[in-house]
């Protein structure tokens, strides 16, 4: 009777899906959600306009500056017409065009080092997006676990209420001793608290699933397991250079790199072609402006600018780019260490946990088939109470320790494709 009734409930949760929210819904709705994705395309735009603003550097630079005011001025203009310095009013005017001709590389080694951290940011965005979508997977899998689970608590439960009703009415008839009827409601209250506790966490994944998802999780489609296609661990940690982290640690060393070729530019000469115009009007002077009431000086040319000497700040600066690169460079080598050890352990513990699942299958079924003997043994008296109750309780466990690993082993599935950098390519926001 027991048997029967738990494959009817079970049933009837695996038929109630149909029109239900798909896994590719939940990750979509995640991906639409969750700010952190939001947060790195942001960082990705960022990074673009870095990119527009070192490509300034060698586009013209053109700046006009206006004065207007007092000055003092003791010159040959001044002596000409006043034996001491003159106080004068000025209107001025100055006009610069720059062309860059060569900078050491300067702008190159900016262009560079944005380009590199563009790269950085949109293997951020690709990172973000892994962690999203198997956050995503692992609650819709959580919630679908903690279901199942309760609809075995409950129907255990409802087992032992019909244990329980049946004890009582034969201690009543004197049949079996009131201490069993103790002995049984004990059990049943054991297996009431267990459904408490389950109910518990089916309130705590679907609170975890709207965090991540950002919507209350109602009729969850099924899942199937993912296909893999690693035939051997080495193919697996063959991904490792494609993974969005060890990507970007790569590109950041690459960035490194050309911040320290900036500096380079500090040590050599630099060269621009420049027009620079000045226009200065002395006519509110009512000394000068007799004189020279306008003036005007425009130059054109070549003009070589070198630092001797920075107080050693350039020499500093080379020394720290040099050590961030050589940091840069440590932290990749982290980066591939720390993803190859994810998938190495992913691939050890999914192994193990595929090779559990059919033996808790096996160990399930034929324990239920045995519990379904007790039962009618025990309704002829064949079989004494405890018994009977100790195969309903190792029923109930093997039947969750069997859900428990079919649901680990599809997480460390898609944890091994995340750890391959691959579960983003199986999935799209639509």
């Amino acid at each position: 009777m027991y048997h029967s009734f738990l494959l009817v409930i079970v049933l009837l949760l695996s038929a109630g899906t149909v029109n239900a929210a798909s896994l590719q819904d939940s990750v979509s709705a995640s991906l639409d959600y969750h700010p952190a994705l939001s947060a790195a395309i942001n960082e990705q735009s960022a990074a673009q306009y870095q990119i527009d603003e070192a490509k300034g550097g060698y586009r013209p630079q053109v700046s006009v500056e206006l004065s207007s005011g007092r000055q003092w001025a003791n010159n040959t203009t001044i002596r000409s017409f006043q034996d001491d310095s003159h106080d004068a009013s000025i209107n001025k005017a100055d006009f610069l065009l720059r062309q860059v001709i060569y900078d050491g590389g300067l702008t190159s080694g900016r262009i560079d080092s944005a380009g590199w951290g563009y790269d950085a940011a949109g293997y951020l965005v690709n990172e973000r997006q892994q962690d999203i979508i198997f956050s995503a997977i692992q609650s819709h899998l959580n919630v679908l676990r903690s279901e199942e689970l309760l609809v075995l608590a409950q129907a255990n439960l409802e087992a032992h209420k019909q244990y329980l009703d049946d004890i009582e009415s034969r201690a009543r008839q004197g049949v079996i001793t009131e201490t069993d009827a103790h002995h049984a409601r004990a059990r049943y209250a054991f297996a009431d608290a267990s459904l408490m506790q389950q109910e518990e966490q089916q309130l705590v994944s679907g609170q975890r699933y709207l965090e991540i998802v950002g919507v209350m999780a109602e009729d969850l489609d099924a899942v199937i397991r993912p296909d893999v296609m690693f035939a051997s661990l080495e193919e697996a940690l063959d991904q490792t250079t494609n993974h969005p982290t060890v990507q970007q640690s790569a590109a950041t060393v690459e960035q490194a790199s050309a911040n320290y070729n900036q500096t380079k530019a500090a040590f050599r000469p630099r060269f621009d072609f420049e027009v620079r115009s000045t226009v200065q009007d002395n006519s509110a002077s009512s000394d000068l402006s007799p004189f020279n009431s306008e003036s005007h000086e425009t130059f054109a040319g070549v003009v070589m600018s070198y630092d001797l000497s920075r107080g050693g700040s350039d020499q500093a600066r080379r020394n720290i780019t040099a050590a961030q690169q050589a940091a840069a460079g440590e932290l990749h080598k982290l980066a591939a260490r720390d993803t190859r050890e994810a998938i190495r352990t992913t691939w050890y513990a999914r192994e193990k946990t595929a090779a559990r699942v059919p033996l808790l299958q096996t160990y399930t079924s034929s324990l239920e088939q045995v519990l379904a003997d007790y039962v009618d043994q025990f309704s002829v008296n064949r079989r004494d109470l405890l018994d009977l109750l100790d195969r309903q309780v190792e029923t109930f466990r093997a039947q969750a320790d069997y859900v428990n690993a079919r649901y680990d082993l599809m997480i460390q599935d898609y944890e091994l494709l995340q750890a391959t950098g691959l579960l983003a390519g199986r999935f799209s926001n639509q």
